[in-house]
């Protein structure tokens, strides 16, 4: 792996470099980044020089692109503390902190900065559908002050892959939110796209896909029990949780660990997607994404070099990691087919 992100790491560098990015950067300037996500009740975000994980890429990228943390950029990192009713004021008062550029975190961030500045230049990472959202015009000349990195592929695959590791499964359930509020105008868009595409997917796996509408989390365990009843059935989640509804569930974050035990303990198989976090928490099957983070840093330092977000095409990302933990695998009774175990980027012991 550390020699995967060396390579993938020098072919960012000498992208942004033969496009004269770094070349045009002021010198002495530090640049403000903002950047706006959900986030999670308490969460603090450490500086940029301390990040690790899945942040570790980004700041180490920005370095290789020619901009050292605390040298040449500082990144003001906000969230909503995972309520996404607070995410316009959040946006809001980032937007009036007078930063470079903005970056937001998935869908619902991108939508509240896009509503608090036409000016800024925002870069998102993390979204589905922006075109059919109304996000950008097209991926090739997005227009408008936004661009960035879609994700569009793993989310297909979550359907088919529960199929595969469990051929006796005919029905699975997802989580939906059974409160009736009505919902911002866009936010209602994308939640009949995502149904849309939910059935359109479960239809090609051969899954009868059912919506359990939920008001808070002591509704799952009676829920995953009855699902559980016949035998057949799986469960399907998704970090993409834009089907719930934002004000009456704003911890939903804070139960994904123990949604997924729950359902381990009822023996019903999870198909996941999202990022590494499913696997380790225990999902039997993970896809998880590659949001796309060496583009979103190329597109970052093009900006701040002059270049409009309009021009910038949208960088579609097409990585996706295939996770099978193997611990899930054992405590549900289930040989995981061989041909899967081959080609598993992981495997959780």
């Amino acid at each position: 792996m550390k020699r995967l992100h060396i390579a993938v790491a020098g072919v960012v560098l000498a992208f942004v470099f033969g496009c004269g990015v770094v070349s045009a950067q002021e010198a002495g300037r530090v640049y403000r980044i903002g950047w706006l996500f959900v986030g999670s009740p308490g969460y603090v975000s450490p500086p940029l020089e301390e990040w690790a994980g899945a942040g570790a890429p980004f700041r180490d990228s920005l370095r290789d692109a020619g901009y050292v943390p605390g040298r040449d950029l500082v990144v003001d990192r906000r969230h909503a503390n995972g309520d996404f009713g607070q995410l316009a004021m959040v946006a809001e008062a980032l937007v009036a902190s007078g930063v470079d550029v903005l970056v937001a975190e998935g869908t619902p961030p991108t939508i509240a900065l896009m509503q608090a500045t036409k000016s800024i230049p925002i870069v998102f990472l993390g979204v589905g559908f922006p075109v059919e959202m109304g996000i950008v015009a097209n991926l090739t000349a997005p227009g408008g002050n936004v661009t960035g990195t879609a994700i569009t592929v793993a989310r297909q695959k979550q359907w088919q892959l529960l199929r595969e590791v469990t051929p006796t499964v005919r029905r699975a359930g997802y989580l939906a939110s059974a409160a009736n509020k009505p919902a911002d105008e866009q936010y209602a868009s994308y939640r009949a796209l995502m149904l849309e595409s939910v059935n359109a997917e479960a239809a090609a796996a051969n899954i009868e896909p059912l919506r359990m509408g939920i008001f808070g989390f002591s509704d799952i365990e009676p829920l995953f029990a009855e699902l559980a009843r016949r035998g057949d059935a799986g469960v399907v989640l998704s970090g993409d949780l834009i089907l719930l509804d934002r004000q009456s569930l704003p911890s939903i974050r804070q139960w994904l660990p123990s949604i997924v035990e729950m359902a381990v303990r009822h023996r019903l198989p999870t198909s996941c997607t999202g990022d590494r976090e499913w696997a380790k928490w225990g999902c039997l099957v993970t896809y998880a994404e590659d949001w796309g983070v060496h583009s979103v840093v190329i597109q970052i330092a093009k900006v701040l070099n002059g270049t409009k977000p309009a021009d910038i095409p949208i960088a579609q990302s097409t990585g996706q990691r295939l996770i099978i933990n193997y611990k899930t695998a054992k405590a549900l009774n289930l040989t995981i087919p061989p041909a899967m175990l081959a080609r598993a980027d992981e495997v959780i012991e």
